[in-house]
């Protein structure tokens, strides 16, 4: 699965307006890939009672991942729209008019910030739950009862 999300960071989201979510995503994936390493060596009990947040981190890196993809396969259609009428980038006006005239191109450019949106709102997360683990905190674990 990791491998597959790699692909990510050098695929044709990696360039241009879509570079920044990228960026974002590389920090994500690589703490993931980091935790991931600590757990291999980790005691089964902590890896247990990290099993939740780890699976969370995951799935943060995988939509992550596959909403950039969506993203750089959406802003080539648009492009391809725009260069039909004439516009190329970045004429923001001719964008806007496009963006008017048609629901596709609206489709297309949702995508597009959808991916960017999750890349600086939700990535983060994932930054935020490895402290606990590369910390190896275990004080749930020592709690007296």
């Amino acid at each position: 699965l990791m491998t597959e999300a790699a692909k990510t960071l050098e695929g044709p989201a990696s360039a241009g307006d879509l570079k920044p979510a990228v960026d974002q995503y590389a920090l994500a994936f690589h703490r993931l890939e980091a935790v991931l390493g600590k757990l291999r060596d980790a005691p089964p009990a902590f890896a247990l009672q990290n099993a939740l947040p780890v699976l969370d981190m995951m799935g943060h890196v995988v939509a992550g991942g596959l909403l950039l993809d969506q993203a750089a396969m959406a802003r080539e259609k648009l492009g391809a729209m725009a260069a039909e009428r004439g516009a190329r980038p970045p004429d923001e006006a001719a964008l806007r008019a496009l963006l008017a005239d048609s629901a596709e191109a609206r489709f297309y450019h949702g995508k597009m910030q959808a991916a960017i949106h999750f890349a600086f709102r939700a990535l983060p997360q994932v930054q935020a739950q490895a402290v606990a683990l590369e910390a190896e905190d275990d004080s749930a674990l020592r709690v007296a009862f």
